[in-house]
């Protein structure tokens, strides 16, 4: 890395030139970014973005971050399933976070939880929707339902075959219940599923978030 302080003005140029020739949101073209900041190699470029513009950003980015519903469902499902182990969910799954966000954001999450179970039971569920995915961070594994107990009951084949829900504990959406049987099969609760996404499904927790539709990148 060259001994000579970067200027705001070959910042600001790094910045906007790094998103510009960056191919398939992945690999930056960095001699193009070069040739366009005459005063450093393409070499410098890299190691100066990767070591400290990158990171700069990062922080910038999750201070003022506003977290989108896709986010608020993958925190929730990672706690649920991995125990609240916040550093190892910033590891493996969510590192561009640190474990102080998702400790702060997951106590948001408990205190609207039952919104959360309401939003998921207002979802349509469609199977053919999971592979139609473009962003393979959308499709996290998922307990049906996660911590709803009465979903967890209802699933259960012995409920699906009653006859009289009168006097059950639980009224049973039988139309509901039975598209999530064909969905699902036979399930053990316990079993990890992959989260679905309809586009009913989008806009109704769209409503209940009132956040945009994105396209997250859990990593970086």
């Amino acid at each position: 890395m060259s001994k000579v302080p970067w200027n705001s003005e070959e910042l600001a140029k790094l910045t906007q030139l790094t998103e510009k020739y960056r191919k398939n949101k992945q690999n930056v073209n960095w001699d193009q970014v070069a040739a366009q900041i005459h005063s450093r190699t393409a070499s410098q470029c890299k190691s100066y973005y990767a070591n400290i513009l990158k990171k700069q950003l990062n922080v910038q980015i999750r201070q003022n971050h506003m977290w989108n519903y896709i986010e608020i469902l993958a925190l929730w499902t990672y706690s649920v399933i991995y125990k609240q182990d916040f550093a190892m969910i910033h590891a493996h799954f969510m590192p561009k976070f640190t474990v102080k966000q998702l400790t702060s954001q997951y106590q948001q999450i408990l205190r609207n939880q039952k919104q959360i179970i309401k939003t998921f039971s207002l979802l349509n569920v469609d199977p053919s929707h999971i592979e139609q995915l473009s962003n393979n961070d959308f499709k996290l594994h998922l307990k049906l339902l996660l911590v709803s107990s009465k979903r967890q009951k209802l699933i259960d084949t012995r409920i699906l075959n009653r006859q009289d829900e009168k006097n059950d504990k639980y009224p049973i959406d039988f139309s509901e219940i039975a598209a999530l049987k064909a969905f699902f099969g036979d399930l053990d609760v316990e079993k990890l599923l992959q989260i679905y996404k309809t586009e009913n499904g989008r806009r109704k927790l769209e409503e209940e978030f009132e956040v945009p539709d994105v396209d997250v990148n859990f990593r970086e």
